[in-house]
């Protein structure tokens, strides 16, 4: 499935993901290696079950993710997703900006 239809079906189990996604550009980034972030869960996780299917470039049969922040960014909402192929973790980021129209919008006198 394309990132599209992948936020819309992560977005009928992550509140944080069906919040943002109308008034925000999501950012999907690919995490290798030694990857310096601060990423910190608030608790709210889950799985969404797929039949050896893609999301976000991602094959597995349980996608994981879980809902937090990061430390020391201006839009610090994000939301970790991973999962596991044939032994190999893949981990995939998504961070939430406001749409410019939305924030100038937000900040026209």
């Amino acid at each position: 499935m394309n990132n599209e239809e992948s936020i819309c079906r992560l977005s009928e189990h992550s509140d944080m993901t069906k919040r943002l996604m109308a008034n925000h550009s999501i950012h999907i980034i690919c995490l290798r290696g030694n990857d310096d972030f601060s990423f910190h869960p608030n608790g709210k996780c889950g799985c969404i079950t797929l039949n050896d299917e893609s999301m976000f470039g991602i094959r597995c049969n349980h996608l994981m993710w879980a809902e937090g922040w990061i430390e020391g960014a201006e839009n610090n909402h994000a939301i970790l997703v991973y999962g596991n192929h044939k032994g190999v973790l893949e981990i995939v980021l998504l961070t939430f900006s406001e749409k410019e129209e939305e924030y100038l919008r937000k900040r026209t006198y």
